[in-house]
């Protein structure tokens, strides 16, 4: 029992952190650090490819092992994202494709990516 009244007393005194505001000078684009999503690249470019990578990486394993076990809702499952990913994919690279041919993207620069284009 005085282990257990140690342990709270541990953790009722233990110092909290706390958590501060992001400053604008920290929202800034830093152009020597390089980020996951590249920001010179639109957005139909980034949807496809993060869509094509979760249908292989995560949709497809689930699907394989829920074929290889026999559990029906895992089966649905997976086949319902890969598939929804694999159409997000080629949706978005039809879009990326014509819109590149077109020479929408010649000008391409880093943005936030709210501000980028389709």
């Amino acid at each position: 029992m005085q282990r257990l009244t140690l342990g709270v007393c541990c953790f009722r005194y233990a110092p909290q952190q706390t958590l501060k505001p992001l400053d604008k000078k920290h929202m800034k684009i830093d152009k020597n650090k390089k980020t996951f999503i590249p920001r010179n690249k639109p957005k139909s470019w980034i949807i496809g490819i993060l869509a094509g990578l979760f249908g292989l990486l995560v949709a497809g394993p689930s699907l394989f092992v829920g074929y290889f076990f026999r559990w029906q809702l895992l089966q649905y499952l997976g086949k319902a994202l890969f598939v929804g990913c694999w159409v997000t994919f080629a949706l978005m690279w039809l879009l990326f494709m014509t819109r590149s041919l077109r020479g929408k993207y010649k000008k391409m620069s880093e943005k936030e990516w709210q501000n980028q284009v389709w």
